[in-house]
């Protein structure tokens, strides 16, 4: 094959992948979306620089050797160009994806709330005493249960409307998120009523911190509509394992402590009962 046949391949070759070239650094010059770091196109661009060289040196200088070299070397810019490109592409789908993934995991959460007090609700708080209690069964660590009720919440809704049951509400699951540890967990699980896991502790020492919610709460007036609101609770508490712990009986448990709840109720509010 003679030289001019040599150079015609070599500079139609290279015109061909010059235009390409030219058209994808086009494409990443208008549009950062695939290389928003701008190093794939850096690339790109000297390729097409390189490609030029050698369209002069082949076609008007006729510098075979040479334009050979500066041939092999946009080659290798150009595909470096684009090796950044994609890799960086699907990295940032990638990371697009982890975070719709964690995006969907927080939606889930902030509709299991409680949207007035921010607190789990009585499906998250069921699901935790499940684990908690067969965790209790196999290491035999204590786990209390609190219920929490407001008392004469029937006289609040008259007097005070719903808006003012609602400022009593998220002031009582203030009151209560404050006086437990992060390990534990409270619910907001009916109108009035609040549920309490303590890891951990058994019903003793369960008795001096339900205490101090009732002295907190009661201590503390709920202030409305330039009113201080005094209110008071009742906390029903019970705890496992016991000796007549049964493997199936978490929510039976759940029951107790309503039950020790309803009795604090009828004995005139703002008092313990456990058992």
């Amino acid at each position: 094959m003679d030289t001019q046949l040599l150079a015609i391949l070599l500079g139609t070759t290279g015109t061909f992948l010059a235009i390409i070239s030219a058209v994808c650094a086009g494409f990443i010059f208008t549009s950062q979306r695939m290389d928003p770091s701008g190093q794939g196109w850096v690339f790109l661009l000297a390729g097409l620089v390189c490609l030029v060289i050698f369209e002069v040196f082949i076609t008007f200088l006729g510098f075979i050797t040479i334009s050979q070299l500066f041939f092999i070397i946009s080659q290798l810019l150009i595909i470096i160009g684009l090796t950044i490109i994609i890799f960086q592409n699907r990295q940032r789908e990638k990371q697009s994806q982890g975070s719709h993934k964690q995006d969907g995991t927080n939606s889930d959460t902030v509709r299991l709330l409680d949207p007035l007090t921010r607190l789990p609700t009585k499906r998250q708080f069921e699901a935790k005493l499940k684990i908690e209690y067969e965790k209790a069964l196999r290491s035999q660590k204590p786990v209390s249960i609190l219920a929490v009720g407001i008392d004469d919440f029937n006289k609040i809704i008259n007097q005070f409307g719903q808006s003012g049951v609602n400022t009593v509400l998220q002031h009582v699951a203030w009151i209560l998120e404050k006086s437990i540890r992060s390990m534990d967990i409270v619910a907001h699980t009916n109108a009035e009523d609040f549920h309490i896991l303590l890891i951990g502790i058994d019903i003793q020492e369960a008795n001096f911190v339900a205490e101090r919610i009732l002295k907190r709460i009661e201590e503390t007036p709920v202030r409305f509509d330039d009113h201080d609101v005094h209110v008071t609770c009742s906390i029903g508490l019970t705890m496992f394992p016991t000796k007549e712990t049964s493997p199936l009986s978490s929510l039976v448990k759940m029951q107790v402590a309503d039950t020790h709840l309803a009795f604090a109720h009828q004995k005139g509010g703002n008092r313990i009962i456990s058992g």
